[in-house]
């Protein structure tokens, strides 16, 4: 019998001991319900998708798209930590989905878009937390504005970036 304090693991450490003890060679639907049933059996509560991913991006696993998956090359390529390090991320990913869209290569394009959406959603996770500075929330709160107009018109972003920052920088 598991005791509440032996259950009480991170949802990395859950996620890395189903992944030393199953060793897939990529994550599908299969794959994904039992990490889930297994992270949920370890933690006693269930995580989020999101989170189990955020764990399995970090690895060189191949994900199904189905369940959320992204390209190897584009896992964390896009920056929401930092104003000057996200818009030069997302100046580089309306790059590559220029590329796939003059390649049309649909399924690099929307590979491109999910990748900007899923920094979005972690832009959107951080400020929900109830312990963000004021500063920081207005800095996350911008970044994730920029975000929006990325997802609206990525072809414009570069453009629409300089004249962002240029903005921001007379009025500080």
């Amino acid at each position: 019998m598991t005791t509440q304090d032996e259950k009480r693991v991170s949802t990395r450490r859950a996620v890395q001991e189903f992944l030393d003890r199953e060793r897939p060679k990529r994550i599908g639907r299969l794959e994904m319900a039992a990490l889930e049933k297994a992270v949920l059996d370890r933690r006693g509560r269930v995580s989020s998708r999101e989170a189990l991913l955020d764990v399995l991006f970090e690895t060189d696993l191949e994900i199904d798209r189905a369940v959320g998956g992204l390209p190897t090359d584009l896992r964390d390529r896009v920056r929401t930590r930092e104003p000057q390090a996200s818009a030069v991320s997302l100046i580089e990913m309306s790059a590559e989905y220029a590329a796939a869209r003059r390649a049309s290569d649909d399924q690099r394009g929307s590979d491109c878009r999910r990748a900007v959406m899923r920094a979005k959603q972690r832009l959107r996770r951080t400020l929900a937390r109830p312990n963000l500075s004021e500063p920081k929330r207005r800095e996350k709160q911008e970044l994730f504005e920029w975000f929006l107009v990325w997802l609206e018109s990525p072809e414009i972003f570069p453009d629409w970036i300089e004249l962002r920052l240029r903005a921001l920088s007379k009025t500080r």
